[in-house]
C-alpha cells in the first residue's frame, strides 16, 4: 500500500515523457519559472506541503493542490481525504481544516472541496478568525508526449478583526485561481497558475503569478517556484525535495526566499518535514522556521487516507 501512496502524492510526477515540443515549453516555463504565496498561506493547506516549503505548483496532488495549483486535481490515482492541524506560536493561532478530493469521476472531470478555520492573537493586541472555504475542477488530455491538465477553483475567505479596545470588522468575499499543468513523459513537469483572480484589497489578497518546474525520479521528486504581482514586485522564490524511504516513509526539506512579509528585507526560512505509511493511511508532519528569527516558526500535523480505484 505504501507504493500506492507515494503515487497518489508526488512521485506519479515521474511518470511523464519528452517530446519534440520540450524545447518551447520549457523556454516559456523558465521566463516564469519562480512564484509562490502572498503574504497568507492558505489555511487549508497541509503539512505534508509545508515540509517541503509549498514547493507544489508543478508536483503538488490531491487535496494540497486545491491550493497550490487546481489543475493538478486531476493527478493521482485515488480518492483522498486529510484532516490537519497546523500552529503558529508567533500568532498563538490554531488552524483546523478538513479536505477530499477526486483525481479521476466517472465524467472524467476531478474536483475537491476543503473547509479551513484558524484563530490567533493580533500584533497590536486583540484577537482574530478567519475561515476559507475552497472547491476545484480540473480536466486533462493525455497523449504519448505529454499529460495537459486544466484547473478552476473558487474560494470564499472571511476575515474578523476584534482589536483590543476597537470595535470587531468582518469582511467576507469570493476569489479563486486558474492553474496549467503540462506533465512530460521522462520525469519533468511544468506548471503555471493565476493566484487570486479576484483580488480583495481589505484582506490583502493581491493578483500573483505562479508558475514552478518539478522533476520525479524513483528516488526523489525536486521542484522550484515562486510568486510575484503582475508587475513583478514582492517576489517569493521556494525550491522543494522530497525523498521516499522504502514503502513505509517520506522525507521532505525546503527553503524559502521572501520579500512580501517585508519588502524592504529579505526572509529565509528553512522547512523539515516527513510522512509515515500504515495501511490505507498516511501521517504528514512538516515545520518552518526564519532562519534569521529562529523564534519565528509553525507546524502541524495531517492525516491522510487514501481510497484507491480497483485496477
Amino acid at each position: 500500500m505504501g507504493r500506492t501512496h507515494r503515487e497518489n502524492e508526488e512521485e506519479r510526477g515521474s511518470q511523464v515523457v519528452v517530446g519534440h515540443g520540450l524545447n518551447a515549453v520549457a523556454v516559456v516555463a523558465l521566463a516564469a519559472i519562480l512564484s509562490g504565496f502572498g503574504p497568507q498561506r492558505p489555511i487549508g493547506l497541509g503539512s505534508g506541503s509545508l515540509g517541503r516549503a509549498d514547493a507544489a505548483v508543478a508536483g503538488g496532488m490531491n487535496v494540497d493542490a486545491l491550493a497550490t495549483n487546481p489543475a493538478n486535481l486531476k493527478r493521482g490515482k485515488g480518492q483522498a481525504f486529510e484532516l490537519g492541524y497546523l500552529r503558529n506560536p508567533l500568532t498563538s493561532s490554531n488552524n483546523f481544516f478538513v479536505g477530499s478530493c477526486d483525481p479521476n469521476s466517472a465524467s472524467g472531470i476531478a474536483g475537491g472541496m476543503t473547509y479551513a478555520y484558524e484563530a490567533g492573537s493580533l500584533a497590536e493586541g486583540g484577537d482574530f478568525n478567519r475561515t476559507e472555504w475552497r472547491t476545484g475542477l480540473a480536466v486533462g488530455t493525455q497523449s504519448d508526449v505529454a499529460g495537459i491538465m486544466l484547473g478552476l477553483s473558487g474560494r470564499r475567505l472571511t476575515l474578523e478583526r476584534s482589536p483590543k479596545g476597537a470595535k470587531t470588522t468582518e469582511h467576507s468575499d469570493w476569489t479563486g485561481d486558474v492553474g496549467l499543468t503540462i506533465a512530460l513523459t521522462g520525469g519533468l513537469i511544468l506548471s503555471t497558475v493565476l493566484r487570486d483572480a479576484l483580488e480583495i484589497d481589505e484582506m490583502g489578497i493581491k493578483r500573483r503569478i505562479a508558475a514552478g518546474i518539478g522533476y520525479g525520479h524513483k528516488n526523489f521528486i525536486v521542484e522550484a517556484n515562486g510568486a510575484w504581482e503582475l508587475g513583478g514586485e514582492n517576489p517569493v522564490y521556494r525550491a522543494g525535495l522530497l525523498v521516499p524511504i522504502a514503502d513505509v516513509a517520506i522525507i521532505r526539506a525546503g527553503y524559502i526566499h521572501d520579500r512580501w512579509i517585508n519588502p524592504g528585507k529579505i526572509r529565509h526560512s528553512a522547512t523539515l518535514g516527513a510522512s509515515f505509511s500504515f495501511g490505507s493511511a498516511r501521517l504528514d508532519a512538516g515545520g518552518e522556521m526564519n532562519v534569521q528569527e529562529p523564534s519565528e516558526i509553525r507546524f502541524g500535523l495531517s492525516l491522510v487516507y487514501f481510497l484507491p480505484y480497483a485496477s
